[in-house]
């Protein structure tokens, strides 16, 4: 197993996607960083995304998902932006995967759909999430981001 993967005691699907071996439920969103690591090369060695990033799965060749080291945060980056920019996924691994489902839940993902996922990714706050996500469905604008919001929150301080 990649050390750095090993340390931050991620499960071993992320392993698996480096090795090529995805579950055809995973596959549609993550695929091993190849576009990345040939990118790597032409990014300046003192940017953060150079020397930082440990990879967990590319998408379509066109971003990269990780864990920026010297941020202590999970990220997605798109190669066509600067290599500066990045969208923060969360503070730790629960937050990363709640922001993940989240994702699944706006792309019109069903309850079973999201379980057969957790099988993967050991999201140990899935009944929870999903008992809230169900319960507040029928929210919009405002009051949906703020229950967005607190819900991070409630996760992130669970971990």
């Amino acid at each position: 197993m990649n050390n750095k993967l090993k340390e931050l005691n991620l499960p071993n699907i992320f392993q698996n996607i480096l090795n090529g071996n995805i579950p055809v439920e995973l596959n549609t969103e993550c695929q091993q960083p190849t576009t990345y690591e040939y990118l790597k090369k032409e990014y300046p060695e003192d940017c953060d995304i150079h020397k930082f990033l440990i990879p967990l799965w590319e998408t379509n060749g066109d971003s990269i998902t990780g864990y920026l080291e010297n941020k202590k945060v999970f990220i997605k980056h798109y190669f066509e932006d600067p290599t500066d920019k990045y969208q923060v996924l969360g503070e730790n691994y629960n937050e990363f995967i709640c922001e993940l489902f989240l994702g699944y839940i706006y792309a019109g993902w069903e309850d079973d759909e999201l379980i057969e996922i957790n099988k993967y990714v050991e999201f140990p706050y899935l009944d929870y999430f999903l008992d809230e996500i169900n319960t507040n469905i029928e929210l919009e604008g405002n009051e949906w981001d703020e229950f967005i919001t607190k819900l991070k929150l409630n996760i992130r301080t669970k971990s």
